[in-house]
């Protein structure tokens, strides 16, 4: 059966007329847009830009709220290790870096420990290495399976050179039946204890202790040599020697009954010093007409404070020492304090990474992150070892954990006052104290988190999104509506498709002109007229004009292939 070629004329021309009057009807709105106020434009563009940017924060929110690792890794600095080896005596901060970079906070709580603590310890994120050996250093991401292991070697730092004094000279004489202290010092300074052996060339003149205590013994000459043996490499042994000369007793002994130390005073049993200071202890001697006055001095920790023979000492570093003087003649009389080392200052410093972090007064900074951001990170740093406590006040808005990385997951605009307080608490000891000689800082960060940005978090096409719901969207409808009218317009002639192409290029590039036209101050006010947004409006209708020329191409299409199959059949 055949189908009625008026009935589908009909048709044509209803749908033709339907979709001239909606391209009518588009361009009428936007000549109406155009003339608006730049304010009124604004806001609407304003409104529907929020919402997308709410849409946006409020999907990011739930997933990064939920990343967990795949894999972690032991890191110095931001650069992952396989193996550490660090002097025996000293430390070094640790981090942990997270594959994903944008592993949620919830999983970036780290547990650490050694398979030899002996060996080496985990403090603070600070690896400290105690005494020579090998051990293995494990980091736990909580809240997930992983764990990341290395090798550590703790290093003897060997001596170089090597040196024996009494009271600073590099000779010692005493009288018979005197004794002095030896001071064994070494190059470099943080040298590892190890193996020293004493010993006399004469014992009948004098002897030497293990400990360095020389003893005059009778008149004449000797020499003594102290053996230094590195306990990881024998073979760089070294030797130092002292000459010792012994005299005739002129006057007689009288050798001390006890000792009180005097400077500096006590107090509370304790000596404090602040780290850095240096001095000398004096002491007093009972009787009073006592000779043997030879000392010796013994820190129980000479990281925290050294002292030498003559008792000049140096508060090197925060911790608490016990001080034992005793009479190089007679150890059993001594005396015994305990000195307590503080930090002067922490002069800690707050910075940000990734961000810009605004110093607005004392202790206080502004910061802004946009919502759903994961790799903002604070830094607090000190000259002094210290530890480092992240605090925030809302944590629906954005948490913060003990490697400073900050998650943002939504707007604070609507939290009272649209800021969130981090609080920074920087001590130099585990209880974040600042009483009994213990020092903290406290700093504050208001962040304002931003909703998140399309344009700015994609560039280009978060414009082209939002140009998408403005004139950019607007011409591309029309230029599709236009394309349709074009198309139901066509009657299969080659004059009027010529005319339907040439109309959509011309007139797509005046009304664009048009309605930019519009927007000068003589017929609206707050708007501005530029050739760049008739270049965008004209992409839009082109665009949307395209399927017009799609149209055209399966006519071409459809034609050609009748050609062939023509010229086939005719051959």
């Amino acid at each position: 059966m055949r189908r009625c070629p008026l009935k589908k004329s009909r048709v044509k021309k209803i749908f033709f007329w339907i979709f001239f009057s909606a391209m009518l009807l588009e361009m009428l709105a936007l000549c109406i847009e155009a003339l608006r106020p730049g304010d009124e434009s604004s806001k609407n563009s304003e409104i529907f830009g929020d919402a997308v940017d709410s849409f946006l924060t409020g999907a990011s929110e739930d997933s990064i709220r939920d990343i967990p690792p795949s894999r972690i890794s032991i890191a110095k600095g931001e650069e992952a290790i396989d193996g550490l080896e660090i002097d025996c005596g000293t430390s070094e901060k640790l981090s942990l870096l997270y594959e994903p970079a944008a592993t949620s906070v919830n999983y970036r709580r780290v547990v650490w420990n050694t398979s030899d603590p002996a060996v080496a310890f985990v403090k603070g994120g600070r690896l400290y290495g105690v005494s020579v050996g090998e051990a293995v250093l494990t980091a736990t991401a909580v809240g997930s399976d992983l764990s990341s292991s290395i090798p550590v070697v703790v290093d003897e730092v060997i001596a170089e050179r090597i040196s024996l004094l009494a009271a600073g000279e590099e000779e010692l004489t005493l009288e018979e039946g005197s004794a002095a202290s030896l001071t064994f010092s070494a190059e470099p300074e943080d040298v590892t204890p190890a193996s020293l052996r004493y010993e006399s060339s004469d014992p009948q003149v004098a002897t030497v202790t293990n400990g360095g205590i020389v003893h005059a013994v009778s008149v004449g000459e000797a020499t003594v040599t102290v053996y230094y043996t590195p306990l990881s490499a024998p073979e760089k042994a070294l030797t130092a020697t002292l000459a010792v000369h012994v005299l005739p007793r002129t006057d007689p002994l009288v050798f001390p009954t006890s000792l009180e130390l005097l400077a500096p005073e006590p107090t509370d049993g304790k000596i404090r010093f602040e780290r850095g200071d240096k001095g000398t202890f004096a002491l007093s001697f009972f009787p009073e007409e006592t000779t043997e006055r030879a000392l010796v001095f013994r820190s129980s920790d000479s990281s925290v404070l050294s002292v030498t023979d003559t008792g000049a000492y140096t508060a090197k570093k925060k911790g608490t020492v016990t001080l034992t003087v005793s009479s190089a003649t007679d150890s059993s009389i001594r005396t015994a304090v305990t000195v307590e080392v503080r930090n002067r200052s922490l002069a800690a410093v707050l910075r940000a990474d990734n961000a810009t972090l605004i110093r607005t007064a004392e202790h206080v900074y502004s910061l802004i992150v946009f919502a759903g951001e994961n790799n903002v990170t604070l830094r607090a740093e000190s000259d002094a070892e210290c530890y480092v406590r992240y605090e925030t006040s809302d944590e629906a808005v954005a948490q913060v954990y003990e490697d400073g990385l900050i998650s943002t997951l939504r707007s604070s605009a609507e939290e009272e006052g649209g800021k969130v307080v981090l609080t920074v608490t920087v001590a130099d000891n585990a209880d974040f104290s600042d009483q009994d000689g213990n020092l903290s800082e406290e700093f504050t960060v208001l962040l304002t988190v931003q909703k998140q940005s399309f344009s700015s978090g994609v560039s280009g096409w978060g414009l082209l999104v939002r140009k998408l719901f403005g004139h950019f969207g607007a011409f591309l409808l029309l230029g599709v509506t236009a394309s349709v009218t074009a198309i139901l317009y066509d009657d299969g002639t080659k004059k009027r498709r010529a005319l339907a192409f040439a109309g959509l290029l011309v007139g797509g590039f005046t009304f664009a002109s048009f309605t930019e036209f519009l927007q000068m101050d003589l017929f609206t006010s707050g708007r501005a007229a530029a050739f760049s947004d008739v270049v965008i409006d004209c992409s839009g209708f082109y665009i949307g004009a395209a399927v017009y020329a799609v149209f055209l191409a399966v006519v071409l299409i459809i034609a050609l292939v009748r050609f062939i199959r023509k010229k086939k059949n005719s051959s």
